[in-house]
């Protein structure tokens, strides 16, 4: 798991807001604590992760916002810090989203590349698109087994 919260900066103060402009400093300063602290806040809500840059993965962050947006407290919270924990959310699934999207494409590259090895066989690639992530992390454990063959 890769804590999140210096890529998001960056990556948040590249971007633009509705207004054209680049975040303030001051913006993406009230992001990252909305997003560090906020939902240590909520009530009857039982996450894994408080600190929300401790997910770094977009499928994972949409489950925990609707989680979120569900708790008892969430509107009240939300209301409270001008609407910053609703668009720090937003802001952080889009990064997470940009992010894996990057990954996917040096998935593809790496995917490829192993396909196109002379000591790979191409049907251990045949495997559903969905499960490439989950070879990827087990990568390790495959490249062990094989050489045991």
């Amino acid at each position: 798991m890769t804590y999140m919260k210096d890529s998001f900066e960056k990556w948040l103060s590249q971007q633009k807001s509705v207004n054209g402009k680049s975040y303030s400093k001051e913006t993406v300063l009230n992001y990252v604590k909305a997003l560090k602290s906020y939902s240590a806040k909520l009530q009857n809500i039982s996450l894994t992760e408080t600190d929300l840059f401790n997910i770094d993965n977009s499928k994972d962050f949409e489950l925990t916002t609707e989680l979120i947006k569900n708790s008892d407290n969430y509107s009240t919270i939300n209301d409270t810090y001008h609407r910053i924990f609703s668009s720090a959310l937003n802001a952080y699934q889009k990064f997470l989203d940009d992010s894996s999207n990057s990954k996917s494409d040096n998935t593809d590259y790496f995917i490829q590349w192993l396909k196109n090895s002379k000591f790979w066989r191409m049907d251990v690639f045949s495997f559903h698109r969905n499960t490439e992530c989950m070879f990827l992390r087990n990568f390790k454990y495959l490249i062990e087994d094989r050489e045991q063959k």
